[in-house]
């Protein structure tokens, strides 16, 4: 009886079990994959031997570091081409002391955002090193507001499909303005192609 009444008691103060974590819908696993996706860029598409192989001999140098306000950090995307986390980052340069503790001397985490004051773009011999602005934090951006949604601060963008059409399309990732046809059938011919090993 004694057991059963120790056994009882450390089982009210234990903490509840860990419900196992559940899969994310279909929709929020492909736009984590879009987000992450390194070969929608020109980069890519001019260096690339084919869609589902790597690049030949590394990547972009504008994602070999991120940038920050102070010295620059090794860049999580290195080797690779730009992407959208590439500038919106969460804990990819968030680094942990020998006991697991949080050292933040160096990066540490974001809210989609980057560590900037411009947000870097590649370079395409057209002078353009960097963005008008830094990427602002995702978390919240897509709430709905009196005056409707205001994208970039500034209100660049009117809709999250506005935002993703000219990101993947524009100079962010490396496209010039002429070349939005090429671009286009870029992001498709990597939708269409992908082996689902990325």
């Amino acid at each position: 009886m004694r057991t059963r009444l120790l056994l009882g008691a450390l089982l009210a103060f234990a903490p509840p079990a860990r419900a196992q974590e559940q899969a994310d819908p279909p929709e929020v696993a492909i736009g984590e994959r879009l987000f992450l996706e390194t070969r929608f860029a020109q980069f890519f598409a001019a260096n690339a031997t084919g869609i589902n192989a790597p690049l030949p001999d590394g990547g972009d140098p504008v994602v070999e570091v991120t940038e920050t306000t102070a010295d620059p950090l090794a860049g999580p995307f290195a080797g690779r081409a730009m992407n959208c986390r590439s500038c919106h980052l969460v804990d990819e340069q968030l680094a942990f002391d020998s006991l697991g503790i949080p050292d933040l001397s160096e990066g540490g985490m974001r809210t989609y955002a980057d560590f900037a004051r411009r947000s870097p773009v590649p370079a395409r011999g057209d002078g353009l090193t960097h963005t008008a602005r830094n990427s602002p934090s995702l978390v919240n951006a897509a709430l709905a507001r009196r005056g409707g949604i205001e994208l970039h601060f500034d209100g660049e963008f009117a809709s999250l499909s506005a935002l993703v059409k000219e990101t993947l399309l524009g100079r962010n990732y490396g496209w010039l303005a002429t070349e939005r046809r090429q671009a286009m059938a870029h992001v498709a011919r990597v939708i269409r192609q992908d082996n689902g090993r990325g």
